[in-house]
């Protein structure tokens, strides 16, 4: 049995229909989130570098390419998402 976020561990089982699954399928979905995060860097921890190609206004491909290491020291914000 995995051990689940302390509030999650206090519900009721009402509680639990209401969220609209079980606990059990919560704890699978636990289970595989604490798996899945197994490789990600620790809160607080540097960022891995990665390098990225910059595009251009229009969205096309330029050939230039930046890595983060090349901000070391500066404050940056990182946006991660899916625009489809």
């Amino acid at each position: 049995m995995v051990k689940i976020p302390a509030e999650m561990d206090k519900l009721t089982a009402n509680e639990w229909r209401e969220i609209g699954f079980s606990r059990a399928e919560f704890e699978d979905r636990w289970k595989e989130r604490l798996e899945r995060d197994k490789g990600s860097p620790a809160i607080g921890s540097d960022a891995p570098d990665f390098e990225l190609e910059v595009l251009s206004r229009a969205g096309k491909q330029t050939g230039t390419f930046l890595k983060l290491s090349s901000f070391y020291g500066k404050p940056i914000g990182l946006v991660f998402g899916s625009y489809t």
